[in-house]
């Protein structure tokens, strides 16, 4: 029989491709790798199975060079039995005990006795008869080599797994070659995963070598204008887009058929994705401070409009009622956090008043106090809160300051006007 070297639990991983010598990346958890088990020029039986490419594997002998590589002459393989031109992708190299190697032990086993085969017997001695191995044998015939072959039935063939950091050492992949998950958790550059899918890239945007920490892109990777990356920039995180169109944000609709509900253009412009109908920040969850360069813009074209005149006498009337409302207030919750003497003063309207002096003078059919409040005149302002913990709903009052000041204006130039005798 050709004379081989036999150790245990020796398996690595590789993404080397091609026909020639394969560089190993370290061994998979549990396992040694070969350099550390291994004597250079030692010839061993090998597997080599397409983790990526499932369909491409190789059992032969090899050799390992000065450079820690694996030199392969190949038994049978996906290749018709000759050398496998492997795809790029992951891999797994392991030491085995090839079916060539029980060939010739069963045309043997009558004729020599165990210690003729060179370097068995000490390489065996001791080792745990456990996976694709030979057994350990003290002093018997060759013949008890067979009990190997009751020790391989049933176990998991080489390959067709996915690396796990978890306590066990592979996770299964289907014939689909998707990767089936346990309870465990799964990191990819951490040793200890604090969540289910726990990820850790390079310190920077990029590492020395261009990678990010996680980038999302089409066309098998190689187009650069479509791809979505998450990563951290100096000492920020960032998530980003390199795309000619813009970013959309779309939320419950599965098919993306859809407009979107947030918009941003590759000039760094920030939209809605339908005109005059979304919402920035609701009745309940309002925003604090807006802080821009100059005012708000709103749409004041007229070919928009259908113009019914100036404030009619009860109109006004009520203006002047609200200009006597005005004045300084303090907010509750400013007070309770800060204290009255250190709350700023605020100079404004109390809504409800402004509801109240409005239906005095006839011009709304309901007030606040009504269950359901409206109002035609759009300074006035009544939304829902929800029922949420802590809160019983109910109705929350605001004002259009805009609309409500050209209101006031209007008002206080006409009353002028009349004093002065114009």
């Amino acid at each position: 029989m050709t004379s081989l070297f036999f150790a245990d639990l020796v398996r690595e991983t590789s993404d080397s491709n091609g026909t020639g010598a394969f560089a190993l990346l370290g061994p998979t958890p549990g396992h040694r790798a070969f350099v550390d088990a291994v004597p250079q020029g030692a010839a061993f039986h090998y597997a080599i199975c397409g983790l990526t490419h499932e369909n491409q594997r190789e059992v032969g002998v090899g050799q390992m060079d000065s450079s820690g590589h694996l030199l392969r002459q190949p038994l049978s393989s996906s290749n018709a039995d000759d050398l496998v031109d492997f795809q790029p992708g992951l891999k797994t190299v392991a030491l085995v005990v090839a079916a060539d190697w029980f060939a010739e032990r069963d045309a043997l086993q009558h004729q020599h006795g165990l210690d003729e085969v060179t370097g068995l017997v000490s390489a065996l001695a001791g080792k745990q008869p456990l996976g694709s191995y030979a057994a350990t044998l003290h002093g018997h015939s060759i013949a008890d080599v067979s009990k190997l072959q009751q020790q391989l039935d049933g176990k998991q063939p080489v390959g067709n797994y996915a690396l796990s950091s978890h306590t066990h050492n592979y996770w299964p992949v289907d014939g689909a070659g998707n990767l089936i998950l346990g309870t465990g958790r799964l990191g990819i550059g951490v040793s200890s995963p604090q969540g289910a899918l726990d990820i850790s890239g390079p310190t920077s945007r990029f590492d020395s070598t261009g990678a990010r920490t996680i980038r999302i892109s089409r066309s098998g990777g190689s187009d650069s204008n479509t791809a979505v990356e998450i990563g951290r920039a100096s000492d920020s995180w960032y998530f980003g887009v390199a795309s000619s169109g813009p970013f959309a944000f779309s939320y419950n609709d599965p098919n993306l058929n859809s407009l979107a509900e947030l918009y941003i253009a590759q000039n760094g412009d920030v939209y809605p994705g339908s005109n005059n109908v979304q919402k920035l920040g609701t009745a309940a969850n309002r925003w604090s401070v807006v802080f821009a360069g100059t005012g708000a813009i709103n749409t004041s074209d007229e070919r928009a409009k259908c113009w019914r005149g100036a404030a009619k006498d009860r109109e006004h009337a009520a203006a002047m009622d609200i200009l006597a409302e005005l004045g300084f207030f303090q907010w509750n919750d400013a007070i309770a956090e800060k204290g009255a003497e250190q709350a700023r003063l605020h100079f404004g309207v109390r809504a409800q008043s402004v509801w109240r002096i409005m239906a005095r003078h006839g011009l709304i059919e309901n007030d606040c106090d009504d269950a359901a409040p409206t109002s035609r005149y759009a300074f006035l302002c009544a939304d829902p809160l929800p029922r949420e913990a802590g809160s019983e709903g109910g109705t929350i009052f605001g004002i259009r300051s805009e609309q409500l000041n050209a209101f006031l204006l209007a008002a206080l130039a006409r009353h002028i006007g009349v004093l002065s005798g114009k």
